[in-house]
């Protein structure tokens, strides 16, 4: 007998737990399993403007939360259909989303629309190559160093740690820096659709005397290498070349070069595509590289040329090579959305507006309700200007 009962109290336990884990796995399903494309891309008509409004009472935050921005995209042609589920709705929650939306729709024909968000936070501006190694020579990156959850980047793939090299085809370089990303998307609508570069993952290497001692540029001159442009390797910019090393075992030792490793600028210049090879060669041989006038180094004008002397207006020329090493090039295609609300700073931020004018704004629209939507229901108002 007790040996039964033990058994049945076993097979209990073994039951509960299986039910535990059933129950969980059901419960992250509902609230992160939705497509993860969000409000993005909503049909038209006024069966997606029902799907929506009836999302607003979903059980899931992730729903509401997405029914809410996709309703704040549209315009005063959703009004009556918000004031007739606004009368029938029996949740605060419902009522209170759809006194959100009102507001956003009436604000945004006083003070125009808000301005796109992408959805990260990054790192310092400009991130060049001598801070980061894995930032091509001539290029500047932001590093990503936040992706906030059931935004446009978070939908698009973007990840921690990623460096932003490109927007829409365009790379970021000394002259057109990357801190000029963030203003380009600010000046955007919501949903205007963009392509972004980044290099992913892997390190870069800035080999030098500094690095490493003993370097000596001859150490490269028995490296077998395959010359890449732009059109083999997207991480090498358009113009410039770099070289895959297909084998390093003749190579100096105290290097530590590695098979597959992508050499991509000399002396602290890109490669430029045009006499790439021999470029190399002399560089192996004791030549230094510089850029006439200053300028990024590109074929042809102002590209990187060898020379034998030591010093370049009174500066002391360092030989270096960066090599990339396991960085993935990866392109993501992105929608640009809305700032999502659960995030500080409130609307007035937002819409770069000082509180006085969102204040206006709000009590224009208060008014505007409390004449076309609360008096259609008894008990008390809902406030929205207290949100910041």
């Amino acid at each position: 007998m007790i040996e039964r009962s033990g058994s049945k109290t076993w097979w209990r336990g073994v039951l509960a737990a299986l039910f535990l884990v059933v129950s969980v796995r059901l419960v992250f399903a509902g609230n992160l399993s939705p497509d993860r494309r969000g409000p993005d891309k909503t049909g038209d008509g006024d069966e997606t403007l029902s799907k929506l409004i009836a999302d607003l009472g979903s059980p899931v935050w992730r729903t509401r939360e997405n029914a809410t921005i996709a309703l704040m995209r549209g315009g005063p042609e959703s009004y009556e259909a918000l004031r007739t589920a606004y009368e029938q709705a029996g949740q605060y929650e419902v009522r209170r989303r759809i006194k959100r939306v009102d507001a956003e729709i009436y604000v945004t024909r006083l003070l125009g629309p808000v301005p796109a968000f992408l959805g990260i936070a990054h790192g310092r501006y400009n991130l060049t190559y001598d801070v980061e190694p894995r930032v091509p020579a001539g290029s500047t990156a932001l590093l990503i160093r936040t992706v906030f959850p059931w935004t446009s980047a978070d939908r698009a793939g973007l990840r921690r740690g990623d460096l932003l090299i490109t927007l829409n085809g365009k790379r970021a370089t000394e002259a057109s820096p990357a801190g000029r990303f963030p203003t380009w998307i600010k000046q955007q609508k919501v949903g205007t659709p963009c392509r972004l570069g980044v290099l992913r993952g892997g390190k870069g290497l800035l080999l030098n005397k500094r690095a490493m001692r003993g370097f000596d540029p001859r150490g490269f001159s028995r490296l077998k290498t395959r010359v890449l442009h732009h059109d083999d390797d997207p991480r090498i910019a358009k113009g410039e070349a770099g070289f895959l090393i297909e084998d390093a075992r003749r190579a100096d030792p105290r290097l530590h070069l590695k098979k597959d490793d992508l050499l991509i600028a000399l002396d602290g210049r890109p490669i430029p595509a045009e006499g790439a090879a021999d470029l190399f060669g002399r560089w192996t041989q004791g030549e230094r590289i510089h850029a006439s006038a200053g300028k990024r180094g590109r074929a042809g004008k102002g590209a990187p040329q060898p020379v034998r002397r030591k010093r370049v207006a009174g500066k002391k020329m360092v030989p270096s090579a960066q090599i990339l090493r396991g960085v993935r090039w990866v392109e993501l295609d992105a929608r640009l959305g809305r700032r999502p609300t659960y995030l500080p700073g409130g609307r007035a931020w937002q819409r770069g507006e000082d509180d006085r004018t969102m204040d206006d704004a709000d009590a224009a629209f208060e008014t505007w309700w409390a004449e076309e939507f609360e008096g259609a229901r008894s008990g008390p108002g809902l406030e929205i200007g207290a949100e910041r």
